[in-house]
């Protein structure tokens, strides 16, 4: 990962206003890009604002439709790349609210659907099925929507995909804090950094409050709007950040994948890192989650892996169990209620 500026941009969105929002979208762009941004993430569903259900299906375009092309226009004449919501029409009728990544070429980088699905979203919005990682702008990125920052494992299949920096566009509907406390914890958890941008939005019963904010792997805010605010925050993000938290905390390297039924370092090979994908070309799939990749076409199912256990300890001392001591030899077997360290340990 390169050092990097990134920005979150948000406002208030015309319900159905496709031509004001995609006018505040490009604005947005065109201050961050004068900022030195290399990349600026805009809210989910922000082409048409976050609205009622039965209104979206008519405000679906397909990722080859006008608003992405004005905004591949804004950022190749800018220099800059984008990330924003949109609600899509696929090719085969489903639609999906994805977010759609256009490079400092203007070129489609990567198209995410969101995976889970929150509320009303059900009744018009199909779920994704995959979790991506790509190159953008020197970094190795992902990104997510909304309700996914509330499921650690959508994160963690990223990070072990070689993703370090998150892109998170939302429209957060639920207690402020605990926007801030999930992505705060996702970028942690996985030593990435993580810029989410949250739409305003003053409708009955769509209250969304423009928390946006810019995450280090630390779990650190680097960055915060001001909420119910038109603005474009921004941050400096240092790939020294990263490296010092996998120095300090080797979460990735230390965890044991099979309980949780995905791989591990110490009990699986590594899933391979994708780097220097770019996915402009739509009719080829996108990246699936990396950490349970798809079996080939007619493979055989493989049978999990029994996990990796240590010596089982004995009760009140240090040593393996099955091993003899002043209290006699432990069954190896047998599942104590209590294991106790010894204090040297």
């Amino acid at each position: 990962m390169q050092t990097m500026r990134v920005a979150c941009g948000q406002f208030e969105a015309r319900a159905v206003d496709k031509d004001y929002n995609l006018g505040r979208m490009s604005a947005q762009l065109g201050e961050a890009a004068a900022a030195g941004c290399a990349v600026i993430v805009l809210p989910e569903l922000i082409v048409s604002g976050y609205i009622a259900a039965e209104r979206i299906p008519e405000q679906a375009e397909p990722v080859t439709g006008p608003s992405v092309r004005r905004m591949q226009e804004a950022a190749a004449s800018s220099g800059i790349a984008v990330a924003f919501g949109m609600a899509e029409a696929a090719p085969d009728g489903r639609l999906y609210d994805s977010l759609v990544v256009v490079d400092t070429d203007g070129e489609v980088a990567a198209v995410y659907r969101k995976l889970h699905l929150f509320g009303a979203e059900t009744s018009w919005a199909s779920a994704g099925g995959e979790v991506p990682v790509f190159e953008l702008g020197g970094a190795t990125a992902t990104g997510w929507i909304c309700f996914d920052t509330r499921f650690p494992e959508q994160a963690r299949c990223a990070a072990a995909g070689g993703a370090e920096l998150a892109l998170v566009p939302t429209a957060w509907l639920g207690p402020p804090p605990e926007w801030e406390l999930a992505l705060r914890a996702r970028a942690m958890d996985n030593s990435m950094f993580a810029a989410g941008a949250d739409i305003v939005s003053f409708a009955d019963g769509l209250r969304c409050r423009g928390n946006s904010m810019i995450v280090g792997p630390h779990g650190d805010v680097l960055a915060r709007a001001e909420p119910d605010s038109d603005s474009v925050i921004w941050a400096d993000l240092d790939p020294a950040a990263i490296a010092h938290q996998h120095q300090r905390l080797a979460l990735l390297a230390n965890r044991h994948g099979d309980p949780f039924g995905a791989p591990g370092s110490r009990s699986a090979p590594a899933p391979a890192r994708r780097a220097g994908q770019r996915l402009g070309n739509l009719g080829r799939s996108r990246p699936r989650c990396h950490c349970s990749p798809a079996p080939a076409a007619g493979a055989a199912r493989q049978p999990s892996r029994r996990p990796v256990r240590g010596p089982r300890l004995e009760l009140g001392h240090g040593r393996p169990a099955g091993r003899r001591n002043r209290r006699g030899p432990v069954e190896a077997r047998r599942n104590p209620p209590m294991v106790r360290m010894a204090r040297h340990l």
